[in-house]
């Protein structure tokens, strides 16, 4: 037997059948069929645990034949199995000179020889195959997360009980289940498209609706009464001043904020050109194109379009229910909604202001 039919060990910590169960878990990502998971299982209950050690021999030399009538197979099949086992990198076929497959242990139990199927190449990928398989693990619990953080999105739009509200979380995902989403990047992009529906929809903060009077002792209420909306009534204009924006600001476009005024006016509040130079650098670093920012300035001007650049990027930095998680798309729905005159960035500077005067009375 030559020294390459040798193999290196399993890595620390990872036993055999742990190894077998990655692969199984793994099996479509490598290519694997079923059959070669159960050939391969088969095997791994054939083998030694030392056989697994560095420097030493892991083989079986089971005829074709006797494989076939293990595993309930043909031998077509077992040949099909052992070809593709051998093609995508996980055995090795060796053969005496009259192709049969021989083998034998020596008195310490360790494989002296062995003509037949050897695990040499299948052991020496047992790093990547447990990185391959940590790295799914990960991603199957981001799954997890994000299909969490969309039912949380559909329960607080249904909380709304607006009709327009659903209807538009509707239109992101017709049966409003995220079960029903597999890939990763479809859920994000449903997550920010059902943040902008909440957001748009979402009532102003402080903004309550009265409380029903008691059954008696009522006087006759004379006074004529305004119907609040919810829903999608726009808001006025919030008299926002360059100074107010500032302090509303992340801690580095309010940074970027201040370079510039300290080049622009020295000594002085910085004004509204300032923070519009860093309002677009600030959407630069987030990735926001720049025909998309001139085309934001387009509509709204570049003072309303550097508003809804603060909020977004100031909300990337939460991490409650209003958390901004795709800061390019999150910026393009608000400026669509702004451009139709829907008020969000109003709302939202409202809610803003209180975040920060919760987090300031917490702190």
């Amino acid at each position: 037997m030559s020294a390459r039919l040798t193999h290196s060990g399993l890595p620390e910590g990872l036993a055999p059948f742990t190894l077998l169960n990655m692969l199984d878990r793994l099996r479509h990502q490598l290519g694997l069929g079923k059959g070669e998971i159960v050939y391969l299982r088969f095997a791994f209950t054939r083998l030694s645990p030392q056989d697994f050690g560095r420097g030493h021999i892991c083989a079986i030399w089971y005829k074709v034949g006797r494989l076939a009538d293990e595993l309930d197979l043909s031998p077509r099949q077992i040949c099909r199995i052992e070809a593709a086992l051998e093609r995508l990198g996980f055995i090795l076929r060796t053969a005496r000179h009259n192709r049969s497959r021989d083998g034998r242990r020596a008195e310490d139990g360790r494989i002296a020889a062995a003509w037949g199927i050897n695990f040499a190449p299948l052991i020496e990928r047992a790093v990547e195959i447990r990185r391959l398989s940590q790295a799914a693990a990960r991603r199957t619990e981001r799954l997890k997360e994000d299909r969490a953080r969309v039912t949380a999105l559909i329960r607080e739009i249904r909380d709304l009980d607006c009709a327009e509200a659903l209807s538009a979380a509707r239109a992101v995902l017709p049966r409003l289940r995220a079960s029903e989403i597999g890939a990763r990047e479809n859920l994000e992009t449903v997550i920010s498209a059902l943040e902008a529906v909440l957001a748009d929809f979402s009532a102003p903060i402080g903004q309550t609706s009265p409380s029903a009077a008691a059954d008696e002792n009522v006087r006759p209420d004379t006074k004529k009464k305004t119907n609040i909306k919810t829903c999608s009534e726009a808001l006025s204009a919030p008299q926002t001043t360059p100074a107010q924006l500032c302090l509303l600001a992340s801690d580095g476009l309010r940074e970027a904020i201040r370079l510039y005024a300290s080049a622009l006016d020295p000594g002085r509040v910085p004004g509204w050109q300032a923070i519009a130079m860093a309002a677009r650098d600030r959407a630069m670093e987030h990735g926001v194109p720049a025909r998309d920012w001139q085309r934001s300035c387009d509509l709204l001007g570049e003072e309303r379009a550097s508003l809804c650049l603060m909020l977004v990027d100031r909300n990337a930095e939460r991490r409650d229910r209003y958390r901004v998680r795709n800061l390019p798309k999150a910026f393009g729905g608000m400026i669509r909604r702004e451009a139709r005159r829907r008020g969000v960035a109003d709302r939202l500077l409202a809610e803003l202001r209180q975040f920060l005067v919760r987090l300031e009375r917490e702190g």
